[in-house]
């Protein structure tokens, strides 16, 4: 599994760093069906490892570089 690592501007202004994986990324039995919608485009639904939640990543507002690391 790839662990992202980023800090993007969320929806009022603020900073927020995240670690998250990817939908894709987590094994089929652990995705809630009813979470995979769409999204606007640049916006993606993905699961917080750190919050052990989903969160709406916006890839539209990156501040800096997004770090892939693989487990």
């Amino acid at each position: 599994m790839v662990i992202f690592e980023a800090t993007y501007r969320r929806d009022d202004g603020s900073k927020r760093k995240i670690k998250f994986a990817r939908l894709n990324d987590l094994p089929k039995n652990k995705v809630d069906k009813r979470k995979t919608v769409e999204y606007p485009v640049g916006k993606e639904l993905v699961w917080d490892v750190q919050k052990k939640g989903y969160r709406v990543f916006n890839w539209n507002t990156v501040i800096g570089k997004v770090v892939a690391n693989n487990l």
